[in-house]
């Protein structure tokens, strides 16, 4: 496992403090994935317990994780900072910020419909063969929304 130490002062001890705590998890099973604390510019990040239980394989700071829908607030919260900074507006057609976007309703889904989910975009988790096929290659966004793009609404 990797770890990244940059203590300076105390803040090392808050560091020990995360880490002790996380181990004690870990070490009953009740923990694994990576930790990132960063203070004041100083960083600490680690990795604990099994990114693979069936291989044996440890978390480190390098592991990719499946995350979900985690992202979905983080997006929602600057697309309203953004609106709110008169960068966009919640009324904005998909098209305008995503020209290359290949389907005919980009013109008409809206930005508000988009984190509503109410766009009728169909969820590419819901797609034929996507858990086995298309999840675990390296796809480039502008490739992967030329899929999305060619489904209908």
């Amino acid at each position: 496992m990797l770890s990244v130490w940059i203590p300076v002062g105390a803040q090392s001890t808050v560091f020990n403090r995360v880490d002790s705590l996380v181990v004690s998890y870990a070490d009953q099973g009740l923990f694994s994935g990576t930790v990132l604390v960063a203070r004041t510019g100083e960083v600490f990040s680690h990795g604990y317990g099994l990114a693979n239980r069936s291989w044996d394989i440890a978390n480190t700071t390098e592991t990719r994780f499946q995350i979900g829908s985690l992202t979905k607030p983080f997006t929602a919260t600057l697309i309203l900072q953004l609106e709110e900074e008169g960068v966009l507006s919640l009324d904005d057609p998909l098209a305008k910020h995503l020209p290359d976007y290949p389907a005919d309703y980009a013109a008409d889904v809206t930005l508000r419909q988009m984190l509503s989910h109410r766009s009728g975009i169909q969820s590419y988790t819901n797609f034929s063969g996507w858990v086995d096929t298309t999840s675990r290659i390296d796809v480039r966004p502008t490739e992967f929304m030329k899929v999305i793009g060619g489904k209908s609404l």
